[in-house]
């Protein structure tokens, strides 16, 4: 068997990955885009580190005003061989939700996005540049850039006695995406009481 360096095979993980023909499962409709589920990221993470001997390991660690996010890779047949990638990040502050549920978000998106990089995984829904933010010819010059035109509303009537389903795709839809309740301000207008509870159903 040829005796690969560490980086020789992450960079085999990394080419397994993309020659894999792994379809994306993850749909966001708002935005008309594709995307990996987190358990699509993590399946195909294991299945390129068995593939190749690896393993990786993270840990989130606490700095003096700041968070750090580590993600090590292992040659599993020699563990002092490692290579480390690092990422900065916070804890979000988030109504209706204790600090464990926060730190446990914190963790879930930053080793996340940590594996992205680590293993070169691209999403699309992480260029911004792919979204069309050009105005039509036949718009004002002075007019405001891209605002949502439309509402969104957790319940389909004043009495609040049926939940809307848009309301329920839009919200797991953020879920999977580790969407807060500001970024789908960027699609939809959101009252500050429809705002409140979508920060809590997201961290329920």
């Amino acid at each position: 068997m040829e005796n690969k360096t560490i980086y020789r095979k992450l960079h085999e993980a990394r080419k397994y990955i993309k020659t894999c023909g792994i379809e994306k499962k993850g749909k966001n409709t708002f935005s008309n885009y594709d995307y990996f589920t987190p358990e699509q990221i993590s399946m195909l993470v294991f299945e390129a580190c068995e593939d190749q001997g690896l393993i990786h390991t993270f840990n989130l660690i606490r700095n003096e005003s700041s968070y750090t996010g580590f993600v090590k890779i292992f040659d599993i047949d020699n563990p002092a061989n490692f290579i480390e990638f690092t990422m900065a990040t916070g804890i979000p502050e988030i109504k209706a939700t204790n600090i464990t549920q926060q730190l446990g978000g914190a963790v879930t998106y930053t080793e996340r996005y940590l594996l992205m990089t680590a293993f070169d995984i691209k999403d699309n829904n992480l260029d911004f540049d792919s979204k069309d933010n050009t105005k039509s010819a036949t718009k004002k010059n002075d007019e405001k850039t891209n605002e949502p035109e439309k509402w969104l509303n957790k319940y389909t009537s004043k009495a609040k006695d049926k939940a809307s389903e848009e309301y329920w795709k839009v919200l797991n839809g953020a879920k999977s995406k580790g969407l807060s309740a500001a970024d789908l301000r960027k699609y939809y207008k959101i009252n500050k009481e429809v705002f409140a509870e979508i920060e809590a159903d997201l961290n329920c």
